[in-house]
């Protein structure tokens, strides 16, 4: 899969969502898709607040909703997201779940990431060690 063919599935980010979401390997991002964000070298108008990738993109997407709404969990984004206050600014309603299925997870998140990296010179908002 080459980045620009993604076909990205998108959800909105409530309880119980992830029940439409496979317990297959993929890549997701958590984006606030009506803000833009400011970032060290422009702004990100597809408002990515994180990048990840998971063996069960199911149960991944479940322990960030967890950690972000509850402050408990063991998802680093959706705790950094609850205990630092991203929801004043980016209200867990307003968030959307983009999702693709793909075995080779790793490798396409560390392309999403160098591509952010490179174009921002900074991270997604979330991603990073709390």
């Amino acid at each position: 899969m080459i980045l620009k063919d993604i076909k990205w599935k998108d959800l909105k980010l409530k309880d119980k969502v992830w029940s439409k979401i496979k317990e297959e390997p993929g890549v997701y991002r958590i984006r606030h898709a009506d803000h833009e964000i400011g970032r060290a070298n422009g702004t990100d108008d597809e408002g990515i607040l994180h990048i990840g990738m998971s063996k069960n993109l199911r149960r991944r997407v479940r322990e960030f909703y967890k950690a972000a709404t509850t402050k408990k969990g063991s998802h680093s984004a959706g705790l950094k997201y609850s205990n630092y206050g991203f929801g004043k600014k980016f209200p867990i309603s307003s968030l959307t779940c983009e999702y693709v299925y793909t075995s080779k997870a790793r490798d396409h998140e560390k392309e999403l990431h160098a591509k952010y990296i490179k174009t921002y010179l900074d991270h997604p908002p979330l991603d990073g060690q709390i």
